[in-house]
């Protein structure tokens, strides 16, 4: 559990706090395990207070959720996806590989198969696809406009040689490691440092 993988880093760096959300009877069983926790809060929140909370961190992690997962494109925010929960998030996961369009830090923590990342295709039609099931969420012209400066600045990141591509996505696993809970600890000891 992701909770259990950072409570070092509740405890021993204070400084750094951490907002944990999720259903209601979840987040109050959490709340009395880590009560003495002090820079941890475990909350359930509505969407609009959700949404300024992913605007106001450093660092989102999350299931591969296509909202949330977007919604932290939207806001420039860095973000790590955990593993899926269940086959619906495993279709979104998958959908996101094979697009191209990742999280800047991101650990899919799936390595039974070979995901392909598709290269040289043409990015304005995914960008659309995209933007046209977003024109619902954000209605304003000027959020839109936000999310597709961050899109296009999150596509244009990620279009190297496939090559290179791979060597970096090597190196980063070898650094890393493939354990989800691992990665997050050492991003997050990054970030605090």
């Amino acid at each position: 559990m992701i909770t259990d993988s950072l409570s070092q880093l509740f405890t021993d760096k204070s400084e750094f706090n951490f907002i944990v959300t999720g259903k209601n009877h979840i987040m109050q069983a959490l709340a009395n395990k880590y009560k003495d926790y002090r820079n941890v809060r475990f909350e359930t929140l509505e969407h609009h207070i959700f949404l300024s909370c992913i605007a106001s961190s450093d660092l989102v992690i999350t299931t591969p959720g296509i909202e949330t997962f977007y919604e932290t494109v939207y806001f420039g925010k860095r973000s790590v996806l955990l593993l899926p929960h269940n086959s619906t998030q495993y279709l979104q996961l998958l959908a996101l590989i094979d697009a191209g369009i990742e999280s800047p830090v991101c650990n899919y923590n799936h390595y039974g198969k070979n995901y392909t990342y598709k290269r040289h295709i043409n990015e304005s039609e995914e960008v659309k696809a995209v933007l046209k099931n977003f024109n619902d969420l954000y209605s304003y012209s000027l959020h839109l406009n936000k999310y597709i400066d961050n899109l296009y600045q999150l596509i244009e990141t990620r279009l190297i040689e496939p090559d290179i591509y791979e060597i970096n996505k090597q190196q980063y696993l070898k650094n890393i490691g493939t354990n989800g809970g691992q990665s997050i600890v050492k991003i997050v000891e990054e970030l605090i440092n």
